[in-house]
């Protein structure tokens, strides 16, 4: 047979194995024989059993030590004749640490449903694919990892300890899906600063326990964590700030959060998708994403439940969508100096009163069936936990660019009757009587309405006057004399610059009295008093109309 077949490179693979190892297992010489020849060795050596949770019931036959991996790994007469497949193992026992630091392993390694009693060391080691599908380890420690390929750490892949990938560089998908990764009071998972060509799956009944670490992470791909869950009660269970990924960040269907989940300063390509996503940290951030940056909408709506503050402050994202929230009364939305293209909300959804924070949002419109008459909007803006002028003047800028002109008008009219409450008492009055009078300068024909009203009640009143003889000539020397007129009396003592003749002539007197039945009533002393508030009256109303007109003032 030529020397150069698979069976014979296995065959001599195999024996320089017995030449280095006096004494291989049934599974170690299976390994061998398929690292050379390019095959998976099985190891289940006949039993049924294939499950490394139950591996310490398996028999001698299926153990394979891990020194004789790293021999195939590191050995140059042995990893030469390893198959451009690697090593490929199903269903043993690895027992010692697999010490493969700083190795450099030109092909790749794939241990299936196996059981590694001690932990897998790759720090600083480049492999060309990692497979660990179903296999339980200890911890892993692999800072510094170089994969030219994918990792894949899935399929029931258990780690009962920290998973260390702090500054990996990995060349296609890192891939957990249906994996578990357990230590409850440290990392489960940490790859600060990974760096990861392809997607990484957190998804379809991932399960960590102990805080999951993707700190300053760069993902040319996809985040996707459906469907997984993430626990860390006592701090972060999911920590991606600083995180910067391609496409998109899916958080969603099933995503469950028990512990903080923070996104701060994350720069996203695409959509951050929430939907359907738990988000549970009742005493901090449910879900921070203070100063992220999201080139897509941001989806947090259609069952999406947060117990905890969710902060977007200085976010700036093309859209938010905050509708169809679950118990939205146990949530708290900053979004205070966030940037938004399209906000989209509903009033089911908004948190309660004290759990809103809008200072300093910005956005350009509000999106398809949100609320934008005034009345819900005001709403909106006194769930904020203090006033600030800010939100007001924002919403009423969007209301007026999208065709809601008397909307927004309110929207600044309540601007006002809320900044008015936080005034002292003597600003207070003159605030109030420039929006009782005007609407703020909002409401001009309200300064018309007063004026025709307080002219009315001169009417009135001099008409009295003139009647009971109140009013004295004060030109009575002159040959000509006006008829006296109590509605032109009253418009020309009201109106400024405008001259009817009557006020030339007539005058309250204040030293008439007029006698009824016993009484005595001195009309003219009160008509003195009402005619100096009537032209007082006069000269504020006509200059607040002038200027509510013209729009010079407006609060």
């Amino acid at each position: 047979m030529p020397a150069n077949t698979p069976k014979a490179n296995a065959d001599a693979l195999l024996q320089l194995a017995r030449e280095r190892f006096e004494d291989l297992t049934q599974a170690e010489e299976a390994m061998v024989r398929a690292a050379g020849d390019g095959t998976i060795a099985n190891c289940t050596l006949g039993e049924s059993d294939t499950d490394p949770a139950h591996a310490e019931q398996w028999s001698e036959h299926r153990v394979i030590r891990a020194d004789r991996i790293a021999w195939l790994c590191t050995e140059a007469d042995a990893s030469a004749r390893v198959s451009h497949h690697g090593i490929q193992v199903k269903a043993a026992r690895i027992e010692g640490e697999l010490d493969l630091r700083d190795a450099e392993v030109g092909f790749s390694l794939y241990f299936e449903s196996c059981a590694v009693l001690n932990r897998i060391n790759l720090h600083g080691a480049q492999v060309k694919n990692l497979y660990l599908p179903g296999t339980h380890t200890r911890a892993l420690k692999a800072d510094g990892l170089k994969v030219g390929g994918p990792v894949l750490l899935r399929n029931g892949f258990k780690a009962d300890g920290e998973v260390r990938l702090v500054g990996a560089t990995i060349g296609s998908n890192l891939e957990c899906d249906a994996s578990e990764f357990t230590k409850p009071e440290g990392y489960a998972l940490i790859a600060a600063g990974v760096k990861v060509d392809g997607d990484v799956f957190l998804r379809n009944a991932f399960k960590a326990q102990g805080q999951v670490c993707l700190l300053g992470a760069t993902i040319g791909g996809a985040l996707d964590c459906q469907k997984g869950e993430f626990t860390n009660r006592d701090g972060k269970a999911l920590n991606a700030a600083q995180i910067k990924v391609g496409q998109s960040v899916f958080l969603h269907r099933g995503f469950k959060a028990r512990g903080g989940v923070s996104l701060r300063g994350a720069s996203i390509g695409g959509p951050l998708d929430c939907e359907k996503g738990e988000f549970n940290n009742p005493n901090g951030d449910a879900l921070s994403a203070d100063g992220i940056k999201v080139d897509g909408a941001v989806y947090l709506r259609d069952g999406f439940k947060a117990v905890g503050r969710v902060d977007f402050a200085r976010a700036d994202v093309g859209g938010l969508q905050w509708h169809d929230v679950a118990e939205p009364a146990s949530a708290k939305l900053d979004l205070r100096s966030a940037r938004i293209g399209v906000l989209w909300d509903d009033e089911a959804s908004w948190p309660e009163s004290g759990n809103l924070y809008l200072q300093g949002l910005v956005y350009a419109e509000l999106g398809i069936d949100a609320p934008t008459d005034a009345e819900r909007r005001k709403r909106w803006l006194r769930l904020q936990p203090r006033f600030t002028p800010q939100p007001y003047e924002q919403l009423a800028k969007v209301l007026r660019e999208s065709g809601h002109e008397d909307d927004a008008k309110e929207i600044l009219i309540a601007k006002n009757q809320e900044r008015a409450k936080t005034l002292s008492w003597r600003r207070r009055a003159g605030y109030w009587l420039f929006g009782v009078t005007t609407g703020y300068g909002y409401r001009p024909w309200l300064a018309l309405a007063w004026l025709l009203l307080i002219m009315c009640i001169g009417w009135a009143l001099f008409a009295v006057g003139f009647a009971t003889g109140a009013m004295a000539c004060t030109k009575k020397t002159d040959d000509y004399r006006p008829k006296p007129c109590a509605l032109i009396y009253s418009a020309d003592t009201f109106i400024p610059l405008i001259n009817f003749h009557q006020a030339d002539y007539w005058t309250p007197d204040a030293a008439k009295i007029v006698h009824i039945w016993r009484l005595a009533i001195p009309v003219g002393s009160v008509l003195c008093l009402y005619f100096w508030c009537h032209i007082l009256f006069g000269w504020i109303l006509t200059t607040l109309l002038v200027v509510g007109l013209t729009g010079l003032i407006r609060a």
